[in-house]
């Protein structure tokens, strides 16, 4: 398309734009000891559905989901997030920007196993979503 060579492409996004490949990893293989944990977490949404029919889209999903990408790589700098880093997100952007939408105390947030949700994050969402709200693993949601 560009009539440049990939190692042309390469050079320029690592040497220049300090840019480095990133390949999505599968973390989690869905068992058949899984049904039975995903079966009562849908059944609770549509619960929730049923009594609210907006509740899904006022959902404020927070982890990410990659399904079906094969041979795929994305091109990232050096950065990383931490519990330290999401914490500061959390505290600095998403509350504050919740709070301007008026929408803190309704909207539920998803947290779903990311490796960067530390005690000190789990604390603080618990304490700023409560756990009613606060969508992931051993937490009052299934």
């Amino acid at each position: 398309m560009l009539g440049l060579r990939p190692s042309s492409i390469r050079n320029l996004l690592n040497g220049v734009l300090n840019q480095y490949p990133y390949k999505l990893q599968s973390c989690h293989e869905l068992l058949p000891s899984d049904i039975a944990e995903r079966e009562a977490f849908a059944r609770w949404a549509l619960s929730k559905i049923e009594q609210d029919s907006s509740w899904v889209f006022n959902i404020l999903w927070t982890d990410k989901a990659n399904f079906s990408i094969h041979v795929c790589s994305k091109w990232v700098e050096k950065v990383t997030v931490n519990a330290q880093r999401y914490l500061t997100l959390l505290r600095e952007t998403v509350v504050p920007c919740l709070r301007g939408k008026d929408a803190l105390s309704t909207v539920p947030l998803m947290q779903d196993g990311a490796s960067h949700t530390a005690n000190p994050v789990k604390e603080f969402l618990i304490q700023t979503f409560e756990e009613e709200r606060n969508i992931r693993k051993r937490c009052k949601s299934p």
